[in-house]
């Protein structure tokens, strides 16, 4: 399809007095996003996650936004905000791509635009791409695969829409109780055994944390044991550099007095040898990151504390632990679905069709190096790259996957 068929975007099927009404603006000041959080909220709660919730974006685009520019579009029926579309907007080699606020570091899945119906979504898409400065190239990152901005914009976009896997998402139907659950899982004698391992060793702790003065120290002792347990591999993808650790920072405090978040310690002998890290969406967990301590490995407490944040999960009443992105193998032991996230591509101009042209030839570069070049050498060379980000406060910004296997290394990012 020629770009410019690509853009002859048909007007609505049919309009009405209130769509007659209707307005779209720009947010481009960070000053201006506390004015929006009541309906920026409001119209949150209709996702799956908080990772498109108002605290999250906002401390995300104040801790990572530097060198980028704020493209919030608003769209009022009157005085009434209907539709929120959190976009900022990035350079690459040139080229103008808008993408969703929280899409670029931070492992959020599920991202859309917060919409009260279809109508709205769509004029928020159609706003975009028909602008006088619309984008080279028009990115939606993480969208879960059956996310109705996947529809939107295919419609609207037809055979110029590319649409690429990004990650597997195990979870965890928590119906029947926990013994139930238990028996299914293949590694239940060895979690056993760990078990009471551990329990007859000294002090014995496993504690959930969720008030805001706890979590504070906690989270710093969650970075150390974090980063400990990745120093051997270069680094942990997970905070590849200063500005994610901040981001980390700012929002833990805020989503601990909503609710919304706990730090799980397992302790012994007196230390800290493992963490976790979840989040709370109604009744959903999300298992968001862990850490251990390394020399603690072979005696698997991070299977211990798994077992425990699960067991927790089902005696509240939870409806689904989520494992979020990754298809490490610890995940399906335990799960009993997945889902899967997409990225879409919307090449809105001639550069924009360029862009992809040059990624697809830098993937198809970087396909024959790892298909000639042996693992023995690649492996240093990861590790060198993550150490390189790791050391730098001004690192790019990375699409990471939560390295939360607290005993196995599984590198899958993108």
């Amino acid at each position: 399809m020629s770009l410019r068929r690509a853009l002859m975007i048909s007007p609505p099927e049919s309009s009405d007095r209130t769509a007659a009404r209707r307005t779209i603006s720009r947010v481009t000041e960070t000053a201006e996003l506390q004015d929006l959080e009541p309906a920026w909220r409001r119209l949150a709660a209709r996702q799956a996650g908080p990772f498109c919730d108002h605290p999250w974006s906002v401390a995300w685009w104040r801790a990572l936004g530097g060198g980028r520019r704020l493209r919030v579009l608003v769209a009022r029926d009157g005085a009434e905000i209907r539709g929120i579309a959190p976009l900022f907007e990035e350079l690459e080699h040139g080229r103008r791509v808008w993408r969703l606020l929280g899409s670029a570091g931070g492992g959020a899945d599920a991202l859309e635009l917060l919409c009260e119906d279809e109508s709205i979504r769509e004029a928020l898409v159609r706003s975009i791409v028909t602008a006088p400065d619309r984008p080279d190239l028009l990115q939606w990152d993480d969208l879960r695969s059956d996310a109705p901005l996947i529809a939107t914009t295919g419609r609207l976009g037809g055979d110029a829409i590319e649409v690429e896997p990004r990650f597997c998402c195990p979870y965890i139907s928590l119906t029947g109780d926990w013994e139930a659950l238990l028996r299914r899982l293949p590694r239940r004698e060895t979690l056993g055994r760990r078990e009471r391992w551990l329990a007859a060793l000294p002090g014995l702790r496993i504690e959930r944390h969720t008030q805001p003065d706890e979590v504070r120290p906690l989270l710093e002792l969650f970075l150390s044991l974090h980063e400990a347990r990745w120093r051997a591999d270069g680094g942990s993808q997970a905070f590849p550099d200063r500005r994610l650790v901040g981001f980390h920072r700012a929002l833990v405090p805020v989503l601990a007095a909503e609710g919304a978040l706990a730090l799980w310690s397992l302790s012994v002998c007196g230390r800290t040898v493992a963490m976790a890290w979840t989040l709370e969406d109604g009744r959903r967990t999300l298992y968001y990151q862990s850490g251990m301590a390394p020399e603690w490995s072979t005696r698997s407490p991070g299977l211990v504390l798994l077992a425990r944040v699960v067991r927790d999960a089902v005696e509240r009443g939870q409806e689904e632990l989520d494992f979020l992105r990754g298809n490490e193998a610890y995940k399906y032991e335990w799960a009993t679905g997945e889902r899967r996230t997409v990225r879409v591509l919307w090449p809105l101009t001639a550069r924009g069709h360029q862009l992809l042209r040059e990624r697809r030839r830098r993937a198809e570069l970087r396909s024959l190096i790892t298909g000639v070049v042996p693992e023995r050498l690649l492996r240093p060379l990861r590790r060198a790259v993550r150490a390189t980000r790791l050391s730098s406060s001004t690192a790019p910004e990375t699409q990471t996957a939560r390295e939360t296997d607290p005993e196995q290394r599984s590198e899958h990012a993108p």
